[in-house]
């Protein structure tokens, strides 16, 4: 009985096509997770939107929150770990609990009056210098005050 040594054709192709098939698994989940970035302003924005009228239900009071994590002129398109502000803590928002998430591309300020508030986001994901800005009030849901191409 003859032995080869080395790979085979057979093996080159099982190889190839179990790469290939990772390959296909990868590139979605990729492709998902820088889309799940951009989503990650508009959601925050309207979860401490929901979270600052229950807050006004329950207390009938508004709660400002400071600039977090950053200020806005800070942002550069990198992560940075959230901090959870005071004022946060007052309306019961806790990132991580609600969304999951630890880290943040964005930076987020509530801004209150005694007659309702406005909740801003705003990121640069891809560094540029141009910030998108998303807004909500009491009254209003989330929506992009920016041109729809600036992330």
């Amino acid at each position: 009985m003859r032995h080869r040594r080395g790979i085979g054709r057979t093996e080159w192709m099982i190889g190839g096509g179990v790469v290939g098939v990772l390959l296909l698994l990868a590139i979605p989940f990729a492709l998902s997770s820088s889309g799940s970035s951009r989503d990650e302003v508009p959601k925050i924005v309207e979860e401490l939107r929901k979270f600052e009228n229950v807050h006004h239900g329950a207390f009938d009071e508004y709660v400002s929150v400071e600039s977090t994590p950053r200020l806005p002129h800070d942002l550069n398109g990198e992560a940075v770990p959230w901090v959870n502000t005071a004022g946060l803590d007052k309306i019961g928002f806790s990132l991580e609990q609600h969304l999951g998430l630890t880290e943040v591309y964005g930076s987020y300020k509530i801004v209150a009056t005694d007659k309702g508030f406005t909740v801003t986001g705003s990121s640069d994901l891809d560094g540029d210098g141009i910030r998108a800005t998303f807004v909500a009030t009491e009254t209003e849901s989330v929506r992009q005050t920016t041109p729809d191409d600036v992330y």
